[in-house]
């Protein structure tokens, strides 16, 4: 094995687990958002079957991306697929989790009636995990392009946001 290809080995593995720790550190982000807003007296009656669809679609897709990141971490140097095809399922994944998101967002608009502490509290917490997708859009974006040290840059910083 070359060299070139020795490093490049050792950087996927380096994305693989930062990759993991990411997927980690939204599914913890949404579980926080899910305390926020899971109060019976928010929800109207009327609305709980679609709410409860609407989180469901959400953990799943949250869920899966864990999965997939645990999945990667654990592989094999032999069994890596390539960046180009990592990059694309991080890609398409952070972009249905957040269409999930998006659908959850404008349904708690529109019928959830929150005490504005919580509703700070829910929309900070969003504001974070759209701050991680976004990132792990860029990672996935930056691997298909086969640059593996901005990929790993981009979700180390997903993983340490900048405190304001």
């Amino acid at each position: 094995m070359r060299k070139h290809e020795q490093e490049d080995n050792t950087m996927f593995i380096d994305v693989s687990d930062d990759l993991f720790a990411t997927a980690e550190a939204l599914s913890m982000k949404w579980h926080t958002a899910m305390n926020v807003i899971c109060k019976d007296e928010y929800v109207p009656a009327i609305q709980v079957r679609t709410f409860v669809q609407q989180i469901r679609t959400v953990h799943e897709r949250v869920q899966d991306f864990v999965i997939y990141a645990n999945t990667l971490r654990r592989s094999s140097i032999a069994q890596q697929p390539p960046a180009i095809v990592v990059g694309v399922n991080i890609y398409n994944d952070s972009g249905r989790i957040l269409a999930g998101l998006e659908e959850l967002k404008s349904f708690i608009t529109r019928h959830v009636a929150m005490t504005d502490e919580d509703k700070d509290q829910f929309e900070g917490i969003l504001n974070e995990i759209d701050d991680t997708l976004l990132r792990l859009m860029y990672a996935g974006e930056y691997l298909q392009k086969g640059d593996l040290r901005s990929a790993l840059e981009t979700l180390y910083d997903a993983q340490n946001p900048v405190l304001e």
